[in-house]
């Protein structure tokens, strides 16, 4: 649920975007833990939780790469607030 609120901006996006990555990541766990005789579930949940390390560092890379292109934007902001 993380990962599609990082990624999906409404509702039903953001419900697409939890079914994907939670059959992604349950498929590849379970053939992970098949293929390696690892347990299925501490697999899948270390997946589950390389998933949303990824994806928000992807998310907050891409906020982290707006804020460098922008710089006068930020002194904008904090001119206003003064």
């Amino acid at each position: 649920m993380v990962c599609s609120t990082l990624l999906g901006r409404r509702g039903p996006a953001r419900l697409v975007w939890a079914w994907v990555i939670a059959l992604v990541a349950s498929v590849l766990g379970a053939a992970l833990s098949y293929l390696r005789d690892w347990p299925m579930g501490a697999t899948i949940v270390c997946l589950f939780g390389l998933t949303v390390a990824i994806v928000s560092l992807t998310v907050r890379m891409r906020y982290v790469d707006a804020d460098i292109e922008q710089p006068e934007a930020a002194e904008v902001r904090h001119k206003r607030a003064l």
